[in-house]
């Protein structure tokens, strides 16, 4: 999701910000900062500043993540593409339903299934946290695992 693109000023291009564009900017024709690209990009969540972007404008037709199909935690055939898909179908399903022959609680650890991991999480999963605290003069950080609990807390550096 760019933060910027080229916007015609006066016939002339100009280096934008999603963050400094306004609704009147919705439908407006930007082109892509990136060098040698011309493809044409569309402003998105123009109403909130934090949430702006820009979007290929060949995508805006097949809805907000592509070409995906039903709803997230619906139909037979829903394509994950972005971790941010991933984590809302999991959250809309229960632990022992499935997606792909994969049972949710296999790839998703919450506060629901924290006595299954609280000795430890191994392999790939998603895992619902919130910030604790940055680790003085090392590139890294603790997280709360369950997310409302700072109590219990799993150690993975």
């Amino acid at each position: 999701m760019p933060k910027k693109a080229m916007r015609l000023n006066q016939k002339v291009w100009e280096e934008v910000s999603a963050a400094d564009c306004e609704i009147g900017d919705v439908g407006r024709t930007f082109k892509c900062c990136t060098e040698r690209c011309r493809a044409e990009m569309v402003l998105v969540s123009a109403a909130e500043s934090r949430a702006a972007y820009f979007r290929n404008a060949s995508r805006t037709n097949r809805g907000d993540t592509g070409t995906r199909q039903g709803n997230v935690g619906g139909g037979r055939h829903l394509r994950i593409h972005t971790l941010p898909i991933l984590y809302a179908m999991c959250i809309s399903k229960t632990k022992n339903e499935m997606y792909n022959g994969i049972l949710i609680d296999d790839i998703f650890a919450d506060e629901n299934n924290y006595e299954r991991y609280q000795q430890g999480i191994e392999d790939y999963k998603i895992v619902e946290t919130t910030f604790y605290h940055k680790i003085k003069d090392e590139l890294a950080f603790r997280l709360n695992y369950p997310a409302n609990n700072r109590n219990r807390m799993v150690q993975k550096q």
